[in-house]
């Protein structure tokens, strides 16, 4: 009797690699992030059972000149620099720190997660939609990082996608972290193919004018907004979208730093409204037949990682996603 070996299980659009954690040891005492937010989604993710170790797909690797085509040198050189590192990482003790270190703990997962939202781009277009769980460093621009954003991955990853598919050219980037995407609305600010919908708090950083403009539906909110108001705005935005625009792809910046209780982020949001935040932003681009890529953005808190994997698991179930096919919803 001949007994089958089980064949590897099939890829599915979850990018993801261990490299993206950000690996100071201790550094989360020092700066209110948890550093390894990634794996502990991914953990959660395998546990559930909605995805086997080794069905993730691997991020693109990016080379100096990727990184090259979309930040100027003189940025890249700063790169360089230590005080330059602290400021855009936020933490002081960078600067006590050899260089090739804080690029090799921070730096480099930054990058990879990058490439990761680069795999999502061209994943989503093949399989009408992705998840990079990392990524969404929307306050890095061609000449500037700031926020604990250092990489302009999502400008990267729409000139790579529109290089590799000239028939992609409308683009719509919905970002809902809490703060301002200031870094995409400067990168796109003369583009009028790409159009914005940017909800944040109006009363916490960055504070940018010019990008607040740049957006197509610029969806400030003051401290302290809860679901109703949000997912109200949402909706509005979502609305306004879908009359105003009719993109070839989505990407979607999905911060959870809208939560309750977030020192940065001012909102008050609860666990259910982020779930039924990503289930709206979910069915807006699948009823519509637009590829989306969900990038991680911010989210500051411990018990985030959970909640995102409780989104993750409800977009499963109300779309197919990883055990069924999109817009239809396994038994």
């Amino acid at each position: 009797m001949t007994v089958k070996k089980k064949g590897p299980a099939p890829q599915k659009p979850i990018i993801y690699s261990p490299a993206y954690d950000i690996g100071v040891k201790g550094m989360e005492k020092l700066h209110p992030f948890d550093l390894r937010k990634y794996s502990h989604v991914f953990n959660e993710l395998v546990q559930r059972g909605l995805i086997e170790r080794g069905q993730e797909m691997a991020p693109a690797k990016l080379s100096r000149e990727d990184i090259a085509s979309v930040h100027t040198e003189g940025y890249l050189e700063k790169l360089n620099d230590k005080h330059e590192l602290a400021r855009i990482f936020e933490v002081p003790l960078v600067e006590k720190m050899p260089v090739f270190l804080t690029r090799k703990l921070i730096l480099d997962p930054m990058i990879a997660q990058a490439g990761g939202s680069v795999t999502a781009g061209e994943a989503a277009l093949e399989n009408g939609w992705a998840i990079n769980l990392g990524g969404g460093f929307h306050h890095a621009s061609a000449d500037k990082g700031h926020g604990f954003c250092a990489i302009a991955d999502i400008t990267l990853a729409v000139k790579k996608l529109r290089e590799a598919h000239p028939e992609i050219k409308k683009v719509m980037i919905i970002d809902l972290d809490v703060h301002q995407g200031d870094g995409h609305e400067r990168d796109f600010r003369n583009d009028t193919d790409t159009y914005i919908v940017d909800l944040y708090n109006q009363d916490v950083f960055p504070g940018d004018m010019d990008g607040r403009r740049r957006a197509n539906f610029n969806g400030g909110m003051p401290n302290g907004t809860a679901d109703k108001e949000y997912l109200e705005k949402l909706k509005a935005g979502l609305d306004k979208a879908a009359e105003d625009f009719k993109p070839d792809v989505i990407f979607y910046v999905a911060g959870s730093d809208i939560l309750t209780g977030d020192p940065l982020g001012s909102f008050n949001v609860s666990a259910a409204g982020v779930v039924s935040r990503d289930e709206m932003v979910f069915d807006y681009a699948l009823k519509n037949k637009i590829p989306i890529a969900m990038l991680f953005g911010g989210g500051y808190q411990p018990s985030n990682a959970g909640i995102i994997a409780d989104s993750i698991e409800n977009l499963d179930r109300k779309f197919g996603l990883l055990k069924g096919k999109p817009g239809n919803p396994a038994p």
